[in-house]
């Protein structure tokens, strides 16, 4: 029970589309304007008793290659109190032709949000843009008190990371160690959708700090396309298990799925892992 605690924790969330704070109708609006900041890639930010990270999905359809992020964080409850978000937001790129074109999105919380600890919010659903999402930054601001102390501690982290590109001269192998990978079809397939889960399993003695970026790509006809990808996902959360099924038209039959695994220990040391798996 406990390797799957973020996600049970997480399926508990209800997601929220609001972008800005309500306010009374004769409180004057100031106008709200993003955040600027510059994120690095981070290894290892629980240290600020938070972990965050992002969920990158795209998926062939029959109006075009559709897209979905979401964004997800739980402040630990480390000795800490009064946890409170503040505010979180992405800037994200879509890659067309070699140029980017950047798109931010933001929420200001109040004071009914997650009152746990807990968030998460799919803020951009599967929806058909013109390019991929090549690489994100995000800026999360919290708040809590220390037990037995008044004082309150205020937090801001960042962190940014790039998409994993599918590269075909990397040697991708059909058995890994310290690994239990699994993509499979589910019983809620039907005659319009196939529904899949997924699932990372790693050794944990082996893998004990910092965190992992990954990507699966599934090779359909002659395309191969970035399905499901999780970034700065803790170690410490344990096994990585999707909650939904995940839907593909039944027209596009899948030939090989491909996992791209990178890990980073809390001193920024890459361990990369290649896997491959043939259906057809």
């Amino acid at each position: 029970m406990k390797k799957y605690l973020c996600f049970l924790l997480i399926l508990i969330l209800s997601l929220t589309l609001s972008c800005k704070k309500n306010k009374e109708e004769d409180e004057p609006v100031d106008e709200f304007k993003t955040i600027d900041f510059e994120a690095t890639h981070q290894y290892d930010i629980i240290e600020n008793n938070l972990y965050s990270y992002m969920i990158v999905k795209g998926k062939p359809t029959s109006n075009g290659f559709s897209q979905a992020l979401t964004f997800y964080s739980f402040i630990i409850k480390n000795n800490i109190e009064n946890r409170d978000y503040e505010y979180f937001q992405v800037d994200y790129n879509i890659l067309k032709n070699g140029e980017k074109t950047l798109t931010t999105y933001y929420h200001i919380f109040d004071s009914q949000d997650d009152p746990k600890g807990l968030y998460a919010q799919n803020f951009m659903p599967y929806i058909v843009v013109d390019g991929r999402i090549s690489d994100f930054q995000a800026l999360v601001k919290y708040s809590y008190h220390e037990k037995n102390s008044e004082e309150e501690v205020k937090k801001e982290v960042t962190y940014k990371e790039e998409m994993i590109e599918f590269d075909n001269s990397k040697e991708y192998l059909d058995i890994v160690k310290d690994f239990n990978l699994l993509f499979y079809e589910t019983e809620n397939s039907n005659s319009v959708y196939n529904s899949y889960k997924l699932m990372l399993n790693f050794n944990s003695e082996k893998y004990s700090t910092g965190h992992f970026d990954f990507q699966v790509f599934l090779e359909i006809g002659d395309e191969i396309y970035p399905f499901y990808g999780v970034y700065n996902y803790p170690v410490m959360c344990g096994s990585f298990l999707t909650i939904s099924d995940e839907k593909l038209e039944v027209s596009y039959e899948i030939k090989t799925i491909y996992w791209d695994i990178i890990h980073y220990d809390k001193e920024g040391n890459k361990t990369e892992i290649l896997y491959k798996e043939n259906l057809l």
